[in-house]
């Protein structure tokens, strides 16, 4: 899993539209402790 900022720069998509994609349960993200949030490559992959 990898974080907001390591997806939106691999996949060049801002992190505002990764959080809207997660709102619109386009896709899925998992929680740390901490709340941060952690999206699986393959299912953001999927999803272009």
């Amino acid at each position: 899993m990898i974080s907001v900022k390591e997806d939106s720069e691999l996949l060049r998509l801002t992190p505002k539209i990764l959080r809207l994609w997660e709102k619109k349960r386009k896709i899925i993200s998992h929680r740390t402790e901490s709340a941060h949030r952690r999206y699986e490559i393959t299912d953001l992959y999927f999803r272009l």
